[in-house]
């Protein structure tokens, strides 16, 4: 085979590919200008503005740099999985890396998670409704996120339902957390917290690893212990 026959099958392999590639992100891009403005709550600003023509355009432009952030999120998300797994799996002596290495980087540990998050629920749902979770504002991914919730909410999106129709559940969706506490018979108690010391070593990291309904568990017990805290320093400098 010649030289010239070989580039050209490269050539069209290298086409085939980025084809693929736009194909995938113009399926996944699927939001509307409306959406674009009720997820941006920028309604008013185009309200400012008294020339049709100018309005249609920045509308475009904005709805392109909304697209093009929602891609770069979704890597991002994937970026920090990948890592987050990685270190998790190399044992204690990489305990704490995975938040060295966002710290290194500059990037905060709570928005790496909801990158995280994203890219977990992008990654379980079918491919013709991934644009779904690459656009949803941030608190209905929470909100879909939840152990108790995500299943449910995977199952709808995968069923073909539109953009608008996922929003307009999560906004009506009776999620109600169970606020009532059983009262608790007070026990006095006689400890050394010495034991305790290396718990909170790592904690974030730690914490990331349970399960949702462990999560809220652990935190309610860290509030309490914070309150408890901080009513005793009070007391010590009256």
């Amino acid at each position: 085979m010649s030289k010239a026959k070989e580039k050209n099958k490269v050539n069209d392999r290298l086409r085939a590919q980025f084809n693929g590639i736009t194909k995938v992100e113009e399926k996944n891009d699927g939001i509307t200008v409306d959406q674009m403005i009720e997820i941006t709550k920028s309604k008013e600003f185009y309200k400012t503005l008294d020339d049709p023509e100018t309005v249609e355009y920045l509308k475009n432009q904005s709805l392109e740099l909304f697209k093009i952030q929602a891609r770069s999120v979704i890597e991002f998300g994937k970026v920090f999985v990948r890592v987050f797994d990685k270190l998790g799996h190399m044992g204690s002596k990489y305990e704490g890396t995975y938040t060295k290495w966002l710290e290194a980087n500059q990037i905060d540990r709570r928005t790496a998670l909801r990158y995280r998050k994203r890219y977990e629920l992008y990654s379980q749902v079918e491919e013709k409704n991934k644009f779904i979770i690459s656009n949803l504002p941030i608190p209905y991914i929470e909100q879909i996120y939840k152990e108790e919730n995500r299943e449910k909410f995977i199952k709808i999106i995968n069923n073909g339902i539109s953009y608008d129709e996922v929003l307009k559940i999560l906004k009506t969706d009776n999620i109600i957390e169970n606020k009532s506490e059983k009262k608790e018979e007070i026990e006095v108690v006689d400890y050394s917290f010495k034991e305790y010391k290396n718990i909170l070593k790592n904690i974030d990291e730690k914490a990331e690893m349970l399960k949702e309904k462990e999560k809220l568990e652990i935190k309610k017990y860290l509030d309490k212990i914070y309150i408890f805290s901080n009513i005793y320093i009070y007391f010590m400098h009256l």
